[in-house]
């Protein structure tokens, strides 16, 4: 069965997600993933110009704002470009002492026998005695993405090693995630000793062993359920929520201690994970019922419009007295804002678009 990298922290844990998810279809890219392209692209170029052989002049990440990724077409904005420089600046902090060691986009396929894996890397840099490497993973997503056992990272550090093993010391592993929840600790560390190494790449070819097994192959519940294809058909998933769900009004003891406090607060939080990840999938596989032509009782597909917006930003910048709006100097305001210091309706409206946003399943009003 084909697994990949990208998917190690599913197929890990489950070895028999890869089977499951094969019989589902890959859904469609979310925006934030074409934007984090787009910030991988132009973050890319930048690490790129920073090396000796270098064609062009080192340049900054600002000088790539307005412009578009050649992939998808998605336009950099400001706060991309600052997302990207959190990004940058983390590979520079240690790139710098070595900058010839530092390889960017780097495709990795040079595996212990039995893990048959390969991907690109964002950047790996190795120092120059060959006794530590770095891996690098910019996820420009909002939900937070841990570095601790990341073990797409580490089939990353354990094939860019593989050439050091001789003399190999330390593996750091490093997710760099400026936004939503982790934009207070953008940078995130998985330090793997030098004997370590061997067993963290003993448990991946296990596991990747027990992918082959295809319908065989066991499968676990937890936090790697969200995301599957599969879950929301997944009994084991199923399983473990129902558990959850079971198990939620049991009584509490009183005068807990704050070993049995940290115990269940734990459990809580997988519970939680588990319900908000089945909740999810089920809910995608209501919409794609619903739109096929099928019914979900008291469920419908409603879709709404987005709220007002310029359409062109320069030319909202551009708007004074003339509209009875006063504005600060080369700010922009919103629609309704303008509206409301004056502007007339048949303006703003003469001047903004109304996008219409992906439909919604929600409840069925009665």
């Amino acid at each position: 069965m084909k697994c990949s990298p990208s998917a190690a922290n599913r197929w890990v844990p489950c070895p028999g997600s890869p089977y499951m998810e094969s019989h589902f279809p890959r859904t469609k890219s979310h925006p934030v993933t074409e934007e984090g392209k787009a910030i991988h692209w132009a973050a890319e170029g930048v690490l790129r110009s920073w090396g000796r052989e270098s064609p062009t002049a080192p340049y900054a990440l600002t000088d790539m704002l307005g412009k578009a990724c050649p992939e998808n077409g998605v336009v950099l904005t400001e706060e991309m470009i600052n997302a990207g420089n959190v990004y940058l600046a983390a590979v520079w902090e240690r790139a710098q002492h070595h900058i010839d060691g530092l390889g960017v986009e780097l495709q990795l396929s040079a595996v212990p026998a039995g893990l048959q894996q390969s991907g690109r890397a964002d950047a790996v840099w190795v120092s120059a005695d060959r006794t530590e490497l770095v891996v690098w993973d910019g996820k420009f997503g909002y939900g937070p993405v841990a570095a601790f056992e990341n073990w797409q990272l580490a089939i990353y550090g354990v094939a860019a090693a593989f050439p050091y093993r001789a003399t190999i010391q330390r593996v750091t592993l490093v997710i760099v995630q400026p936004r939503g929840e982790s934009v207070r600790r953008p940078v995130k560390t998985w330090i793997i000793e030098g004997a370590e190494l061997s067993g963290v790449t003993a448990m991946l070819i296990e596991r990747h062993g027990y992918t082959q097994l295809d319908a065989a192959a066991p499968l676990a519940a937890g936090k790697h359920c969200r995301n599957c294809r599969a879950e929301s058909s997944c009994s084991v998933n199923r399983e473990a929520t129902w558990h959850v769900r079971a198990s939620a009004g049991a009584a509490m003891p009183e005068n807990l201690s704050p070993e049995e406090i940290a115990y269940e607060l734990e459990e809580f939080a997988r519970g939680e994970s588990l319900i908000r990840g089945r909740r999810i999938a089920l809910e995608a596989l209501a919409q794609t019922t619903i739109e096929r032509g099928g019914k979900i009782p008291g469920y419908v597909m409603h879709q709404s419009l987005a709220d007002r917006s310029w359409r062109s930003p320069e030319q909202a910048k551009l708007l004074g007295p003339g509209f009875g709006v006063e504005m600060e100097e080369r700010k922009t305001i919103s629609p309704a804002q303008a509206q409301s210091r004056g502007m007339s309706e048949a303006a703003v409206n003469a001047l903004t678009v109304r996008a219409t946003r992906p439909p919604k399943l929600v409840r069925e009003r009665l």
